[in-house]
């Protein structure tokens, strides 16, 4: 048995792993043993009056890895809201298919951004996938770009990929999900499950985000390939072109995996995310035919420490 020590809130730090499960006032889990603080899990916390914690005693591990500072995460974030408040200002309600203004993105602040986010993984090519975020519903979108350009920048370096082949997969992968500021709200935000015509019209972001991003001389070649390509599947039957294989873009295929990881492990509206293991285990088993082996077997091997860093022995 771990030894353990009770902590006031107080004195909680983003980075402890807690040693025991924490409840609320009737009983339910809110957090579990073995689980990473974040600071959105310590304004859960406060909400629910909790005052103390237990941690392992001091032998045991408090700290996880390091991860992509959630500073940067804010930056990118913030970077990302411009550029697609830009799209959707500029896109008029009722254009009809691709016929879409001529857009100028401007990026260097989110390609600023990026730099630093690949910098961090060089710098420390340890640093954890993150696996437990709390994400806003309204913040989805949003979010959900962040978090798969950070484990898209992790698996890259893990593949090998080093200096400005990182940055420009951590570019196109930052803006996979662009085209969905040309999905109307009605659509993008609808909590419940879509309609065969609302899914259809969900599936045209693939499309107007590889006409948004072609031309953009401040953006990658292979940001508008990423942004087309990464609903694709590696055995066929994906959308929009019913790719397979090598005929997918490696950005592409990279993306995909780690966007699926991300969707699977989120809360959303209409259900709870899968554990970070439930998530491994349908990808590596049912789902595994929709991605190219050879990505999804590194970000096994990657996430399978980062889980195993974040059990107490």
């Amino acid at each position: 048995m771990v030894a353990v020590r009770r902590v006031p809130l107080s004195a909680l730090r983003p980075g402890d792993c807690l040693a025991r499960d924490v409840l609320s006032e009737d009983g339910r889990v809110l957090l579990a043993k073995g689980t990473r603080i974040t600071d959105a899990y310590l304004r859960l916390l406060e909400t629910h009056g909790v005052d103390t914690v237990f941690l392992p005693s001091d032998g045991g591990p408090r700290r996880a890895r390091p991860e992509v500072s959630r500073q940067l995460r804010a930056d990118l974030s913030s970077e990302l809201r411009r550029v697609t408040d830009y799209i959707r200002k500029s896109v008029p309600a009722d254009v009809p298919g691709l016929q879409l203004p001529r857009l100028e993105l401007k990026v260097r602040g989110l390609r600023t951004a990026v730099e630093q986010v690949v910098s961090q993984v060089a710098a420390h090519p340890g640093l954890a996938v993150p696996l437990e975020e709390l994400r806003q519903a309204d913040e989805y979108t949003l979010q959900h770009a962040v978090e798969v350009c950070v484990m898209a920048t992790l698996l890259g370096n893990a593949m090998g990929f080093r200096g400005n082949e990182l940055v420009n997969l951590a570019m196109c992968s930052l803006l996979h999900d662009v085209g969905k500021a040309g999905i109307p709200l009605s659509v993008l935000n609808k909590p419940g499950q879509l309609t065969a015509e609302e899914t259809e019209v969900m599936h045209r972001h693939t499309s107007l985000g590889w006409v948004m991003l072609r031309n953009q001389p401040e953006l990658p070649e292979e940001a508008s390939l990423v942004a087309l390509q990464h609903h694709e599947r590696w055995v066929g039957g994906g959308y929009p072109l019913g790719l397979q294989g090598d005929q997918i873009h490696l950005y592409a295929r990279i993306c995909t995996v780690v966007d699926v990881y991300d969707a699977l492990t989120a809360d959303r509206v209409y259900r709870k995310g899968f554990e970070p293991a439930e998530a491994l285990a349908m990808m590596t088993g049912q789902q595994r035919d929709s991605f190219d082996p050879v990505v999804l077997s590194v970000f096994r091997d990657a996430m399978g420490r980062a889980l195993e860093s974040m059990s107490i022995a």
